[in-house]
């Protein structure tokens, strides 16, 4: 099973924070 936390891992990773998402925006912050 694939995660929200896991997918939005990888979005960040390709989108180098520019992913519309308040999570994966605190995690790219961080």
């Amino acid at each position: 099973l694939i995660t929200n936390e896991l997918l939005y891992d990888r979005y960040d990773m390709i989108e180098k924070c520019h992913v519309v998402s308040i999570q994966t925006f605190t995690e790219c912050r961080k």
